[in-house]
């Protein structure tokens, strides 16, 4: 899904936290590095700053370059399909990792009808089992 990314052009002037909003939690996630490996999830009602949140963290991360992937969902267009959230996620994190870029170049040439597969086998190929093998081959970090 092009124009999902936290630096996308498509986004209508997306919010941002003020300095001094969601400090506490904006902290504990920007400084807590210790687990290389998580996913940030944020829930709650409409209009609590959910986006101004994830969009602020998701450019304080990439301008860390900690950012390894990050999606927006949009209402308009075609940013909303949950069949695009793995493969884009893919093409990002491929964008990121040149060794994650080979290892899914393998995949998809093994297989080239993964993208046509339910979601969680898209998510098993295309993620889980790739970055099983990064952790092996970055091991120590």
């Amino acid at each position: 899904m092009v124009g999902t990314e936290v630096d996308s052009a498509a986004h209508d002037l997306p919010p941002h936290c003020h300095p001094n909003t969601h400090k506490d939690l904006r902290d504990c996630i920007v400084n807590s590095p210790d687990n290389p490996i998580w996913t940030i999830v944020i829930f709650g009602p409409a209009g609590v700053g959910k986006t101004a949140i994830a969009q602020t963290i998701a450019e304080e991360f990439k301008a860390s370059d900690h950012l390894g992937t990050s999606l927006f969902f949009s209402k308009r267009g075609d940013k909303n399909d949950p069949n695009k959230v793995v493969p884009t996620l893919a093409y990002q994190l491929a964008l990121t990792y040149p060794d994650y870029k080979n290892l899914i170049f393998q995949c998809l040439s093994a297989d080239p009808t993964i993208l046509e597969k339910i979601l969680w086998v898209q998510f098993e190929e295309l993620i889980t089992k790739p970055f099983e093998q990064l952790g092996k081959m970055w091991l120590p970090l």
